[in-house]
């Protein structure tokens, strides 16, 4: 038995020193085979992903807000932003401190359009004033208008609640 249990032991420490030495030799990098992968890569082209982008002229569009509520949108980490991405509904923006997302309806045709808009709630000097106003105004939205490169956006009384230029 005492002899069963010695070979068993040899052929263990056998096994242990062959498995480190395999081990080894692939944990070794091999800069020729490792220069022919990066060639490779590199000369592999990916597929172009196909984004739709409409062409109506108010959507996929990076609007920068110039007025709201007939006051000049003001900088303030940057400026208010705010662009309606035709292929989701989603809104994206900002208000000059907080990032704008959220959903919108949108009628080309009899140039309407509904705002489910939130912002984030950072705090900047002196943007409280210009958040207030420009998320009252998102609220209000419900018709738009489009002058050359500029998107108005009115309210129910037809006043015109914020003015944007594409940028």
């Amino acid at each position: 038995m005492f002899l069963h249990q010695k070979h068993l032991l040899k052929h263990s420490v056998f096994m242990l020193f062959f498995s480190a030495f395999l081990v080894g030799c692939q944990s070794t990098p091999n800069t020729k085979n490792m220069q022919a992968k990066v060639e490779t890569r590199t000369t592999k082209e990916r597929p172009l992903n196909v984004v739709k982008v409409s062409t109506d002229g108010v959507q996929d569009i990076q609007w920068t807000l110039t007025e709201i509520r007939s006051k000049k949108a003001l900088y303030f980490k940057q400026f208010p932003t705010l662009k309606l991405n035709s292929s989701s509904r989603r809104v994206t923006g900002h208000t000059g401190c907080n990032a704008i997302y959220g959903t919108y309806q949108y009628d080309l045709s009899k140039r309407t359009i509904d705002l489910n808009v939130k912002a984030g709630f950072q705090s900047c000097d002196g943007a409280l004033a210009q958040e207030a106003d420009l998320a009252s105004a998102l609220q209000d939205v419900v018709r738009f208008e489009l002058k050359s490169k500029q998107l108005w956006f009115y309210d129910r009384q037809g006043n015109i609640v914020i003015k944007a230029k594409s940028s």
